[in-house]
C-alpha cells in the first residue's frame, strides 16, 4: 500500500470493506457497523475519515476473529464528520493508533 492518494468507499448494509489505499474517506447509506478490514499486510498503517455520521467502527477488544478492529477504549467508535482514526495491521488484526478531535 502506498500514500498514493485518497479513495472514497461508501458502505451500504455491509461489515466489512476492503483497504485499496492507506487514506480512506468512509460514507454509509445508513446506520453501518464495520466489524472488519482485509487486504491489509503486517505493518500496514492506514488512515480513516467519517464522511459522515452514519459509520460506526465495532471495537473487538482483544481482537480473535481475522481482520477485526480494536479501537482504544472499551467501546465502539461513533463517527463524526472528519474524524480520522489511524489503525496499524499487526498480521492478524487492526489496533487503533489515534484518533483525531474533531
Amino acid at each position: 500500500m502506498s500514500f498514493t492518494g485518497r479513495t472514497t468507499q461508501d458502505l451500504d448494509a455491509v461489515t466489512t470493506f476492503a483497504v485499496t489505499q492507506s487514506y480512506t474517506v468512509l460514507t454509509c447509506t445508513g446506520p453501518e457497523s464495520l466489524a472488519t478490514i482485509t487486504g491489509g499486510t503486517t505493518g500496514s498503517v492506514i488512515f480513516i475519515e467519517n464522511g459522515d455520521t452514519d459509520c460506526t467502527i465495532t471495537d473487538d477488544e482483544s481482537p480473535t476473529a481475522a481482520d477485526a478492529i480494536d479501537v482504544t477504549g472499551a467501546a465502539n467508535d461513533v463517527g463524526s464528520v472528519a474524524k480520522v482514526i489511524g489503525l496499524i495491521y499487526n498480521g492478524t488484526s487492526w489496533l487503533q493508533i489515534f484518533e483525531s478531535d474533531n
